[in-house]
């Protein structure tokens, strides 16, 4: 299974300023900068979704799977799989953002449904944001903050050895571009400073209307080893 980096960032993204637009044209006092991360969840899902992708949401980690109770262990932000084919070896039926069955109808000319992907062929994703200005004014230390955050994610991600293909995805909303370049890149440096498995990431970015201080909004997903 390939998976391109570049245009998941895409998607996302395109979803994010769609937004943004959206909030734009209706004069909104608040802008998708004033989103905390977890209501930022829905607009990068629906984003995906909107690309033909299954996106399912709150997927046990492959490796937490061996405790028998399905309440327990560990779950990823999000997990995609290609045309909303279901991520085979879940034992409950994921949640799709779009409250989607696990299973596509079979179109016409096919004879089933969809066959499953593995978890090793899924792209498996956990999502971080951070804000340089929010409506308390300048966020000092963010990046710090974030590094903290996020390291969790990229361990557990990166130590389960059923995962392939993963990601952390940052949406970062900045001054600037210079800023959140340099911001993303600092943020980069400290992880690989603390030997956290992680690659260079595909990155892009657009214009927001400055309502708190923030004038672009970076979307960079770092691939996790």
């Amino acid at each position: 299974m390939f998976w391109n980096p570049d245009d998941l960032v895409e998607s996302v993204a395109g979803g994010l300023r769609a937004a943004s637009r959206e909030a734009d044209l209706e004069q909104a006092v608040r802008g998708v900068d004033a989103l905390d991360e977890l209501r930022l969840h829905p607009l990068i899902r629906d984003s995906l979704e909107e690309a033909g992708l299954g996106v399912w949401t709150e997927v046990r980690y492959p490796g937490d799977r061996s405790d028998g109770r399905r309440n327990r262990g560990r779950r990823c932000d999000v997990v995609l799989t290609p045309a909303r084919r279901d991520p085979v070896g879940e034992e409950d039926p994921p949640a799709s953002s779009a409250g989607a069955p696990t299973t596509d109808p079979a179109p016409p000319d096919r004879a089933g449904p969809l066959p499953p992907v593995s978890l090793a062929d899924a792209y498996w994703m956990e999502v971080k944001a951070a804000t340089q200005f929010s409506e308390e004014g300048p966020h000092r230390g963010y990046s710090q903050r974030l590094l903290q955050a996020a390291s969790g994610d990229i361990l557990k991600m990166s130590q389960d050895p059923l995962i392939v293909h993963g990601g952390l995805l940052l949406v970062v909303f900045a001054r600037d571009p210079a800023s959140a370049r340099h911001d993303l890149a600092a943020w980069h440096l400290r992880c690989l400073e603390k030997d956290y498995p992680l690659g260079y990431p595909s990155v892009t970015g657009f214009t927001l209307a400055d309502r708190l201080g923030n004038g672009h909004a970076a979307v960079a997903l770092f691939p996790v080893r």
